[in-house]
């Protein structure tokens, strides 16, 4: 049964939207202005927050800025309900401020049910693929053997502080201490290593045609899929906004190329947005055919070994991957190419 929390100050409407949210089947909690729902909602957590914009003590607008900056309730969504502030501005301005909806009163009862369900499905799709990701992730035995000794040799707080929020992956700063690590164990041990950049593309088309819930949803997903494809000894990092980088110990050149090519298949086949997502997001049908031609990757592979006269550092092995990226873009979408290939000119 989800939990909603409803901040009105009118009692008469605080007892008729519990009513409502009563009889559809929803626990209902209550506040009368806008401080006591940032206090209800960091005490009992909702699944859902509906706030009156227009409240004594703290309007709506001043407390879902507050919720949407503390860490306990920042990923609870919120819907403005007001009779007051009912401009495009005002909209607006509950937009910014992290509102997943805004409605107008006088409200028709059933269409509020639809859009509050809809958002709670929305946000369980996404938290139930973040967590798939974390299991993932987390059946790297050889990282969890590791972790208390590198939360000392780093400036990480706690364990789940190297994670990227969004994907699941590593953060950055973890990738390039493990790139460190193992490089020193391609000289000590004369083993290989090869590190793979991948590059998405168009991420702003459908973030600015499909909204950022669903260009979300997908990067979610490229994640899940990348954590499938690769081994639990492999380092899989959010590089930045729009690239993700993989740590691929003992693993030679030709054999990299393969599994990076492998894994531009498995995410140029992949089936992104299906129905149930087109339902639960509400994404137009005619949007939702032109979603997986403007998913793109470019991938950059290159691969140090013992031999290696050539690369003499981690960060010159990094540039030489993203030299290979680089090429991989100017040749057009979804292509792998081997910083081998870049230094053989072909």
């Amino acid at each position: 049964m989800p939990k909603i929390l409803i901040a009105e100050d009118n009692e008469d409407m605080l007892e008729t939207l519990e009513k409502i949210f009563l009889h559809h089947n929803f626990e209902v909690d209550t506040a009368l202005n806008g401080k006591e729902a940032i206090e209800r909602a960091a005490k009992y957590p909702p699944d859902l927050i509906l706030l009156d914009a227009n409240m004594p003590v703290m309007n709506g607008f001043d407390s879902c800025k507050i919720l949407k900056s503390q860490k306990t309730t920042k990923d609870i969504p919120v819907i403005f309900l007001s009779a007051n502030f009912t401009e495009v501005n005002d909209r607006i301005t509950g937009f910014e401020l992290g509102a997943d909806d805004y409605i107008l009163k006088p409200f028709n009862i059933k269409e509020l049910i639809m859009r509050s369900t809809t958002i709670l499905q929305r946000y369980k799709k996404i938290k139930m693929l973040q967590q798939e990701n974390e299991q993932l992730t987390d059946s790297n035995q050889r990282m969890l053997q590791e972790l208390n000794n590198l939360a000392e040799r780093t400036k990480f707080d706690d364990g789940k502080a190297i994670f990227d929020q969004l994907t699941g992956l590593y953060k950055r700063p973890f990738f390039e201490m493990r790139l460190q690590e193992e490089f020193k164990r391609v000289r000590k041990d004369g083993l290989s290593l090869s590190v793979v950049l991948l590059s998405i593309g168009k991420l702003d088309y459908l973030n600015q045609h499909l909204g950022p819930h669903i260009s979300n949803y997908i990067l979610i997903k490229m994640a899940n899929i990348l954590l499938q494809k690769t081994r639990s000894l492999d380092t899989l990092c959010r590089y930045s906004d729009d690239m993700i980088a993989i740590l691929l110990p003992e693993i030679d050149e030709h054999s990299s190329y393969l599994k990076a090519e492998q894994i531009r298949a498995s995410l140029n086949y992949a089936e992104y947005i299906d129905d149930d997502l087109v339902n639960t997001f509400g994404v137009k049908h005619a949007r939702k055919s032109n979603v997986h031609k403007n998913i793109t990757v470019n991938l950059g592979v290159s691969t140090v070994s013992k031999d290696s006269g050539q690369i003499t550092n981690a960060a010159e092995l990094m540039k030489n991957t993203i030299e290979a990226l680089r090429v991989s873009i100017s040749l057009g979408s979804n292509k792998t190419v081997s910083s081998g290939n870049v230094r053989n000119g072909e």
